[in-house]
């Protein structure tokens, strides 16, 4: 399993004794939930069940999801990392932080560093993303990523931007 570190931030796949915190900050959070599949909190069991795919993600796949911590306080303010975007071949890069952590560049800070691990440790060709439109925030963290707009698509019964990025020399 892989700590990733950046200047303000370490990114370490998820344990179980991180779900209380997790759940508390992201998946039980109207505000973070609007743009995630379902549009609102999930139950504990469902979270409870997201965090285990998570961390399983690391067994089979070496890589996943990972929980971000803010290395000033080692609080847990959200998650990012890849993941095989459902019923494609591509690994997106996926990202969720808590309110309080938004617009001081967390999500952008912690995105490039997974995407850089995904095309510099893990050899991969292409790495894509997804954003419900009305959530300018999270488009502008992708376009920060060097992502280029592909097309409009439809995952998890939302209606999304799809976004992609060549590995560097590719």
């Amino acid at each position: 399993m892989t700590e990733l570190t950046t200047e303000r931030l370490i990114i370490r796949p998820f344990e179980e004794e991180d779900f209380d915190e997790h759940y508390a900050s992201v998946f039980s959070d109207p505000l973070v939930m609007r743009y995630l599949p379902g549009g609102k909190p999930i139950p504990e069991d469902r979270a409870r069940s997201a965090i285990a795919r998570f961390i399983d993600s690391w067994t089979t796949s070496g890589y996943g999801l990972s929980a971000v911590f803010r290395k000033e306080d080692n609080r847990l303010i959200g998650h990012c990392g890849l993941q095989n975007l459902a019923g494609t071949e591509d690994t997106e890069i996926a990202y969720a932080l808590a309110p309080h952590c938004w617009g001081v560049g967390y999500a952008t800070e912690a995105a490039k560093r997974c995407r850089d691990f995904g095309f510099e440790n893990l050899g991969l060709a292409r790495i894509v993303a997804i954003a419900v439109h009305a959530n300018a925030p999270s488009r502008r963290v992708i376009e920060k990523l060097g992502m280029s707009y592909e097309r409009d698509d439809r995952f998890f019964d939302l209606d999304v931007a799809f976004y992609s990025l060549d590995r560097p020399g590719r």
